[in-house]
């Protein structure tokens, strides 16, 4: 082979090389190209994500007492209305001023003027579960709850539009009112809508609304009313009810029956042992026992006349008791929680505010009730004068901070109500005066 020969052969592999060093180059080119192309699709999307939860947070934001009004109306209602989550709901209902009951109230409104049944109710389900913006002595409040109650509970064409879970999650969030300022306007509103309430409630045939029902009625004390719903209910309602009820919803209605002296006019309609079988009677045992005739001997009877004797001829005995004068130690003046000028004065030490954190009480994370599971294992352990006075101190200590009473609103809030609840159960309350 010549040297032209030896050169060109050289050229075509050095050609060749230079070939196939290109087409790699090209191929790892070509999937970091790829790779980039994932990237950006996958940046677009989280951007997506991040735009629509910025939406979100906008609509949050927006709930401030002026921007509140704005969303309310129905042009702003409209444009916000897909961003109104759970979630969202569920961070307003967490509020608890007066602003913030009008906001939810309205809100809740407007989607029942939209037709959204399902919303609203989540809405009253939610509130029922922590209904403290709506306890407030405020007009528009008080409107807005006798509009629901109209068009949902008595407006003849309620029956077209209302299912069960709305009318019975509603009765449930008026139970948890009857603690609100305007108790007496829900019960004057049912007694005089008695007749249309009460028979678009049967005509639905649901047992568990009927129950709920009959409990609002016990809650605000309209006994008179709740008798004439019941006896209607045993003598009319039960032939169309006693296929689908419940055995927890049977022994209720029993035991109201019971206290209204109609356990008889009951049992006549209803079968209990067709519910109630002998070996699954726990919910009616006590009646079960209270019908039980006692068997009393001759013998008996004589010990307990005689016993009588004795307790009645008992001759005059002097006592002597020694005289008491601690009653009043444990007593102290219910604390205030407003500033003063040495409200941040050490009012307790370390240990004693550490004490009721040690036994797992704290604001954050916590439900209303759990917290007062653990305030009522609390003051028997600590003492009431000391739980109070470690939360009415926490109290001022927030609001003495710089912009407390707003940071700490909610806090506050909560404290406020863990207090109020102590009392009215322990403060000045079933007291018994101590064995000499």
């Amino acid at each position: 082979m010549s040297r032209e020969d030896n050169n060109l052969a050289s050229k075509e592999r050095i050609l060749h090389m230079v070939d196939q060093e290109l087409t790699n180059l090209v191929e790892e080119h070509k999937q970091e190209v790829d790779q980039y192309e994932r990237q950006l699709r996958q940046m677009s999307e989280e951007i997506l994500k991040l735009q629509e939860e910025n939406e979100r947070i906008r609509v949050i934001e927006r709930t401030t007492k002026q921007q509140k009004t704005d969303l309310a109306s129905d042009q702003s209602f409209e444009r916000f209305k897909p961003f109104i989550t759970h979630n969202v709901i569920d961070q307003w209902i967490e509020a608890s001023s007066e602003e913030d009951g009008r906001f939810i109230i309205e809100v809740c409104k407007k989607f029942w003027i939209k037709g959204d049944i399902e919303m609203v109710t989540t809405i009253f389900r939610k509130l029922a579960r922590r209904p403290y913006s709506l306890f407030h002595n405020d007009h528009e409040i008080e409107e807005s709850i006798q509009f629901l109650m109209e068009q949902t509970l008595v407006d003849d064409e309620m029956l077209e539009v209302v299912n069960d879970a709305l009318v019975w999650e509603f009765f449930n969030l008026i139970i948890h009112l009857h603690e609100a300022p305007y108790r007496d306007k829900i019960s004057y509103f049912i007694f005089d809508h008695a007749d249309s309430l009460t028979e678009n409630i049967y005509y639905m045939n649901e047992p568990s609304i009927m129950v709920i029902y009959l409990r609002a009625l016990m809650t605000y004390d309209l006994k008179d009313l709740l008798k004439a719903s019941l006896h209607h209910l045993i003598d009319v309602e039960w032939e169309y009810i006693e296929d689908v009820i419940k055995k927890k919803d049977v022994a209720f209605l029993f035991w109201y029956s019971y206290l209204f002296g109609m356990e008889e006019a009951f049992i006549n309609t209803v079968s209990l042992e067709w519910y109630f079988p002998k070996e699954e009677e726990n919910e009616i045992k006590l009646f079960r026992l209270l019908e039980r005739p006692v068997k009393l001997s001759e013998e008996d009877i004589e010990g307990y006349i005689n016993r009588l004797r004795s307790l009645l001829n008992v001759k005059e005995t002097t006592l002597l008791k020694e005289k008491l004068n601690n009653v009043s130690e444990n007593s102290f003046a219910w604390p205030h929680t407003e500033l003063t000028e040495d409200s941040t004065s050490k009012e307790h030490s370390l240990n004693e505010k550490s004490a009721l954190k040690e036994l797992g009480y704290q604001i954050s994370g916590l439900t209303p009730s759990s917290r007062w599971e653990i305030l009522q294992k609390a003051v028997p352990e600590l003492g009431l004068r000391r739980v109070v006075m470690t939360i009415s101190y926490n109290i001022k200590l927030r609001k003495d901070q710089k912009n407390g009473a707003v940071t700490y609103q909610r806090a506050i809030a909560e404290w406020e109500h863990d207090l109020a609840k102590l009392k009215e159960c322990y403060y000045q309350k079933d007291f018994t005066w101590p064995n000499p």
